[in-house]
């Protein structure tokens, strides 16, 4: 069943410099305690208005550190990733590998502060189940589905997956179209955005209830998607035929140099 949305927004948030100024947000930590979340109120960080440790999986879903940093984010950034928790279930997902959540510091080429100085980003680079992992810089296909077009144009979550040609592309795509379609999260990014996401996505939710209800138009979903096992296209046309094989001669290639 086709999945459609209109999105209002695009791009990085701009981060609020004196958010640890606010109070912490109650209704926040009484979503956590309500849920059964495991954290710890964490000592104030710079820029972050309710910052936690989280202590236990999300609704089912750990967050492994590639460098032994602790989960420290913002209370809010806790509840998006325990409610999509779901999505990544059905893919089979049950360990997301990070990066960085909360880390006071710039955008990249830009004297705005990242979304990861409110604690309101992680960047995500395997997600992690007990038959597969996906990783993103080896197995996400870009340019083959309407990534760009959903934040501007009412789509389906069919045409922002596209036609990947592998069975890992296509889950992986599957997992960023139904992530950026979730009303918790604000953004989304991924190398279909630019390069410098090409080994990580970018999952940052909203502030606060509020904000979402203001600035976000929420996505309905009827009946969750099916991820077919065996999802490969097949050409109609010896030309698109040539492109194909040209694309998947390129995935291989990228993944014996990864391997490497």
């Amino acid at each position: 069943m086709a999945l459609c949305v209109a999105v209002l927004t695009a791009g990085h948030a701009v981060a609020r410099a004196d958010s640890s100024a606010e109070p912490p947000d109650a209704s926040c930590l009484a979503w956590l305690d309500a849920h059964a979340i495991h954290y710890s109120q964490s000592k104030p960080l710079k820029g972050v208005r309710t910052p936690i440790e989280v202590q236990g999986p999300l609704d089912g879903i750990r967050l492994v550190s590639r460098d032994h940093r602790p989960p420290l984010m913002d209370c809010e950034l806790a509840r998006a990733l325990a409610e999509a928790a779901p999505v990544f279930a059905d893919l089979g997902i049950t360990d997301l590998v990070y990066s960085a959540a909360y880390d006071y510091r710039t955008r990249r080429d830009s004297a705005r502060l990242s979304a990861h100085s409110n604690g309101l980003a992680i960047d995500v680079h395997s997600f992690v189940g007990p038959a597969q992992t996906l990783e993103v810089e080896r197995d996400f296909e870009t340019g083959v589905g309407n990534w760009q077009g959903m934040s501007t144009l009412t789509v389906s979550l069919e045409q922002c997956i596209g036609a990947p040609l592998t069975d890992v592309g296509r889950r992986l795509r599957t997992l960023a179209c139904r992530l950026k379609l979730h009303p918790a999260f604000r953004v989304i990014v991924t190398r279909d955005d630019n390069e410098d996401h090409r080994d990580h996505f970018h999952l940052e939710s909203w502030p606060d209830l509020e904000s979402r209800a203001h600035r976000h138009a929420y996505a309905r979903v009827t009946t969750p998607p099916v991820v077919s096992p065996s999802p490969i296209v097949s050409a109609t046309s010896p030309k698109r035929a040539r492109k194909h094989s040209h694309h998947k001669k390129a995935i291989a290639k990228s993944r014996r140099a990864h391997s490497r």
